[in-house]
């Protein structure tokens, strides 16, 4: 054949440097091993957070840092923006926990938000806040029960 060069005779197409094009080929055994393996990579916080998401009425539980605002983990219904709801939750947990301190009223353990459109649930355990965004209609008293023994278990 003129006009082709193949690599060596051995029938690959190859450049003048005689490099080869390595031949496209699908993953479905190696997606295959990986499913058949069982293994899911989760938090340690995932357990706590669908627990709380399970909840009637909860649209996001979020653990967030309490310095910063940064989202560690979350459990988003689609349409909630994480980001800024744990960043304000968390300063608003951090003013609430230092108002109590100075108030000399001891440490403060839950606090509650009450908006016409909703609730937003923060409660912490060392510099990590348990944020949870519910409807107005949920019920709060079941809520904070698992909010504060998810943050008890806080590292």
């Amino acid at each position: 054949m003129r006009g082709r060069r193949f690599a060596r005779g051995r029938g690959i197409k190859g450049n003048a440097a005689r490099t080869r094009q390595a031949r496209p080929r699908s993953l479905p055994r190696a997606r295959t091993a990986l499913v058949g393996r069982g293994r899911t990579m989760s938090s340690p916080f995932a357990t706590a957070l669908a627990a709380l998401t399970r909840q009637r009425g909860v649209r996001a539980s979020l653990v967030v840092d309490e310095n910063d605002g940064i989202v560690v983990d979350s459990n988003l219904q689609i349409g909630q923006d994480g980001d800024r709801v744990a960043a304000l939750a968390a300063s608003l947990y951090r003013k609430a926990r230092l108002s109590a301190r100075a108030a000399r009223l001891g440490t403060a353990t839950f606090m509650q938000l009450e908006a016409e459109r909703g609730r937003i649930c923060a409660a912490g355990h060392n510099d990590l806040v348990l944020v949870v965004v519910a409807d107005p209609a949920a019920n709060i008293g079941m809520i904070r029960v698992e909010m504060i023994k998810a943050a008890g278990a806080l590292p």
